[in-house]
């Protein structure tokens, strides 16, 4: 099964040492430009260095507008963006769009605010 990552779940599991878990877990991980760039980018650089590292490895792709343009599914990632927005933080509608329009049966986050995670991360109908 394929995953859609969140920068929390990225950013805990690759802290604490515990990155295989995602990579014994899941057989593709795929992760949006804009959580990559703008999100873990800017809450921990080694973390940023080490999924670089992965990527140039081949255990995690990236996914941009470009790729998504290539794969006929950029207006629907966008209509998901929209539908959602009210309801997630920008990393977790970036991940749930991605995987929403890529058909990714898993998305997996590891949310720590106050009020979240919302109950709606239950209930979202993937593939």
């Amino acid at each position: 099964m394929d995953a859609s990552l969140d920068t929390d779940i990225i950013i805990h599991l690759y802290k604490s040492n515990k990155k295989e878990l995602l990579f014994s877990s899941f057989d593709k991980l795929y992760i949006h430009e804009y959580l990559l760039r703008n999100e873990i980018q800017r809450k921990s650089n080694l973390v940023y260095e080490e999924v670089l590292f992965d990527v140039d490895n081949s255990r995690i792709e990236i996914i941009g507008n470009k790729e998504l343009i290539k794969m006929g599914i950029k207006s629907l990632f966008e209509n998901y963006k929209s539908e959602y927005y009210y309801l997630f933080d920008m990393g977790e509608l970036y991940a749930i769009a991605l995987a929403k329009a890529m058909g990714i049966a898993a998305f997996t986050s590891d949310d720590t605010k106050d009020f979240g995670p919302h109950d709606t991360l239950v209930i979202l109908q993937f593939c």
